[in-house]
């Protein structure tokens, strides 16, 4: 028997949280699996769950990728588009778990009192500090596990807790949702995983998960996969500013433009600072969904990395502008800005060499100021936000500086 906490039960602390309880009172294939499994998250959700008195995981499997669309008798058809003779690539199951089987504290001192073999930390980055801070007393006592996407996370942890090991993990190929009242979604492709740094202490940990029937692979390259999901999540400011419903956005041309635009400035930098990437499919299939391809299977590759099929999803950071709190922006868009003023700093004292052009992150910029300027509205008034910025208004901020009316 295993202690664990799950440090940050949003989306995706409820889709783990939910295996691990479930699997504690339906063992299937660990019929002996009585681990002591305590939730620690937000008041919000556990008003949620009060009312709701139960939690749901809504589980969606969608095995469609470019590789398959031929196996599943996909037509392209003239206006580019594809589509399917048979739908039969999802399948839906659920996880129901009563109130009374859930363990949830929004108190980090009781964290500390249930002396946790393990920690399963899927915060914000922008929570980190503050939360960690007030769990030194865990320090050496408990191994963290932290599901995210931010390379940097692990490193602020150590800060707090120097004598903790730390196994760094994120999701891959899948997305969690919130959909209603303690309902959550989780879709994800044939290899949606949770994806796990390969250290010494990691085999025991995937071993528990995969006993609670979480897929978990072990990876060497789990900072290459970061940077790629780094990639991918540059989507969910310009998604956030947009104020577009999921599939209204992912139809608009001008926005993956700009989406594009991003990810170019990203390679760069990654580029300049000596960031590559290990032969890494996901990698070239990113690429090639970047305009190298026709444009139906641009469509289809993005559609694909988002994950968005029949559904029409919100982003975290959309949430964050209805509660006025403030967002991950800095560890997405900031950390491309932050990429690119590394270059120009080593070239300042370079007096031979000129990057000036191979740096430009104006896209990257424009979106993390604009964000800058929602969470100052939010913080003078008290209130979130709930506007939308056309992608005419975007470019022209990014080009001129013109702050759009709205803001």
């Amino acid at each position: 028997m295993v202690a664990i906490a799950i440090l940050g039960c949003g989306n995706v602390g409820f889709y783990i949280a939910s295996h691990l309880i479930h699997n504690n009172h339906h063992a299937f294939n660990n019929p002996y699996n009585n681990n002591k499994i305590l939730c620690v998250g937000r008041q919000r959700l556990l008003d949620e769950l009060n009312l709701s008195k139960k939690l749901t995981l809504t589980k969606l499997n969608n095995f469609t990728d470019i590789d398959t669309v031929k196996e599943n008798n996909y037509l392209l058809k003239e206006n580019d588009k594809i589509e399917a003779e048979d739908e039969k690539d999802e399948y839906e199951e659920k996880i129901v778990i009563l109130r009374d089987e859930i363990f949830y504290e929004t108190d980090l001192k009781e964290l500390i009192k249930f002396n946790p073999d393990y920690v399963i930390v899927t915060l914000k980055s922008n929570q980190i500090s503050d939360v960690f801070n007030e769990l030194k007393d865990l320090d050496g006592k408990t191994t963290i596990v932290s599901i995210q996407n931010s390379f940097h996370n692990a490193e602020i942890i150590k800060q707090f807790l120097p004598n903790t090991t730390i196994i760094r993990g994120l999701l891959n190929d899948m997305t969690v949702t919130h959909d209603s009242s303690c309902h959550f979604i989780q879709q994800s492709s044939s290899s949606g995983s949770i994806v796990l740094e390969s250290i010494p202490e990691t085999l025991h940990f995937q071993k528990i998960l995969e006993q609670n029937e979480l897929p978990c692979v072990i990876s060497y390259d789990i900072e290459d996969l970061m940077y790629f999901k780094l990639l991918i999540n540059l989507n969910t400011s310009l998604f956030a500013l947009s104020g577009l419903s999921y599939v209204e956005y992912l139809q608009d041309n001008n926005f993956r433009e700009i989406y594009k635009k991003c990810i170019f400035e990203g390679l760069n930098v990654y580029r300049l600072n000596g960031i590559t990437f290990s032969e890494n499919l996901l990698m070239k299939n990113l690429v090639k969904c970047l305009g190298y391809v026709p444009e139906w299977v641009s469509d289809l590759a993005l559609e694909h990395f988002l994950i968005t099929k029949k559904r029409n999803l919100n982003s975290s950071m959309v949430y964050d502008f209805k509660s006025a709190r403030k967002t991950e922006v800095e560890f997405l868009q900031g950390e491309i800005v932050k990429l690119g003023e590394r270059i120009r700093s080593k070239d300042n004292q370079r007096e031979d060499v000129q990057h000036e052009k191979s740096v430009d992150v104006k896209y990257n910029r424009g979106i993390l100021n604009l964000i800058k300027i929602i969470e100052n509205h939010m913080i003078e008034s008290k209130k979130g936000w709930d506007g939308k910025i056309s992608d005419k208004e975007i470019l022209k901020y990014i080009e001129t500086g013109e702050v759009p009316n709205v803001l």
